[in-house]
């Protein structure tokens, strides 16, 4: 069964880690952005001919609540090599990343 042994899976070529640049909580996780950025990896379908690639994907290292620190892997993105495919998903992903943190940097506690 391939859920006990996922190595009968297709392997990817490479595995990038994408790190946080500043450090706090993650308080949001965009499901369709993080899915956007799968996609143009190869994890998903423009039409319904486009062929999936079961060896591709995003694996996020934290959830909602989780601290993070300077340097963390946020995230493991698995590829095919396609330096042009992994550019364009680390973009997208990290456009979203740069809204994120910048929500978290700007976070402020008023105590009354």
């Amino acid at each position: 069964m391939v859920v006990e042994n996922p190595d009968l899976l297709p392997q990817p070529r490479v595995k990038l880690e994408i790190e946080s640049w500043t450090s706090g909580y993650v308080t949001d996780i965009d499901a369709l952005e993080a899915g956007m950025a799968s996609r143009i990896l190869g994890a998903g379908r423009r039409t319904k001919d486009d062929t999936v690639d079961l060896s591709v994907g995003i694996l996020l290292k934290k959830k909602i609540g989780d601290n993070v620190d300077t340097g963390e892997a946020l995230a493991v993105f698995y590829s095919d090599g396609d330096d042009e495919k992994i550019v364009a998903a680390k973009n997208k992903f990290l456009d979203e990343l740069d809204h994120l943190c910048r929500k978290i940097t700007n976070f402020q506690i008023s105590l009354k």
